[in-house]
């Protein structure tokens, strides 16, 4: 191995050991608060593509139950209830 390799090498090892010595010495109740913050975060981003993904599979679609001016249109596309058809 080269000296360039190595160099390369020993600065990613160094650039880890710093990580693990920086957490070493964090305050616990920091590293708490920070790692709850990030299951906040992927919490709040995992609902929102949940809801994105029920909003996108259920578009256009009208439920049971819905009556416009006493007429059922539930389990009709938006187009057919609007035209009246049924």
């Amino acid at each position: 191995m080269n000296d360039v390799a190595k160099t390369k090498t020993n600065r990613g090892f160094n650039k880890l050991r710093k990580v693990f010595r920086i957490i070493r010495r964090a305050n616990p109740w920091r590293l708490m608060i920070f790692f709850i913050a990030i299951l906040l975060v992927l919490s709040l981003l995992g609902l929102g593509g949940f809801m994105l993904v029920q909003d996108i599979a259920c578009r256009g679609k009208i439920f049971r139950g819905i009556t416009i001016d006493g007429k059922p249109v539930g389990d009709l596309q938006k187009d057919t209830a609007r035209s009246g058809q049924k």
